[in-house]
């Protein structure tokens, strides 16, 4: 469990869910947005004060607002990484809420690029570090992106970013001329981006 931790660390590593395609957040929001944020660059005490926060602000706000229930799924995820040596059972339980946040989010709004977004880099960080396994839902994430062209929605880093987990999604899958053929439309389109550094260094590990 103690690879959960790595969850405060690269979880929205690309921030692409800072850089919301749709309208700006509610204030409320955007304030538990803040802190769900903040909280992943303390340590400690004040890291699980800012995520409490953010859970604090967002809860009121789930049932009426997608943007607001998939943060708040992401911020148990992460409160589940700040708890994972010391508490491996809660942490464990806090990543499946987690994820039925994530999922509660895309079924209020399954047209909304960002939660899917959102649920997509959180399933492939919990699933690449933990052992609650979400490939099979974020499948859903890769077919609206990719299968249904939503992607031509997104424009630049975000479209990056996007790519960037279908690459990841489908290396974990086994399908590596499909995770390579991602990361070098990430490299054509985006060439000084986090994006593009991290599709180039997978392209150069598996490419040997």
């Amino acid at each position: 469990m103690n690879k959960i931790i790595k969850i405060i660390v690269v979880l929205f590593v690309l921030n692409c869910v800072q850089k919301l395609t749709a309208q700006e957040p509610a204030p409320a929001i955007q304030q538990g947005i803040e802190y769900h944020n903040a909280s992943r660059l303390e340590n400690g005490k004040k890291s699980i004060e800012l995520v409490q926060k953010s859970l604090d602000t967002l809860k009121p706000l789930v049932e009426t607002d997608s943007i607001a229930c998939a943060y708040y799924g992401s911020a148990l995820t992460v409160y589940a990484g700040f708890i994972s040596e010391t508490n491996p059972i809660k942490s464990l339980s806090y990543l499946e809420e987690g994820g039925k946040y994530l999922d509660k989010a895309v079924a209020m709004d399954k047209k909304n690029s960002d939660v899917h977004l959102i649920r997509l880099e959180n399933g492939i960080e919990v699933s690449r570090s933990s052992p609650v396994k979400r490939y099979s839902v974020i499948a859903d994430d890769i077919k609206y992106f990719i299968d249904d062209k939503n992607i031509e929605r997104l424009e630049g880093e975000n479209k990056a970013e996007c790519l960037l987990y279908c690459a990841y999604f489908y290396c974990d899958s086994g399908d590596l001329d499909m995770a390579l053929d991602f990361c070098d439309q990430i490299i054509e389109q985006e060439s000084k981006t986090e994006a593009a550094r991290l599709a180039a260094k997978m392209l150069a590990k598996y490419s040997e």
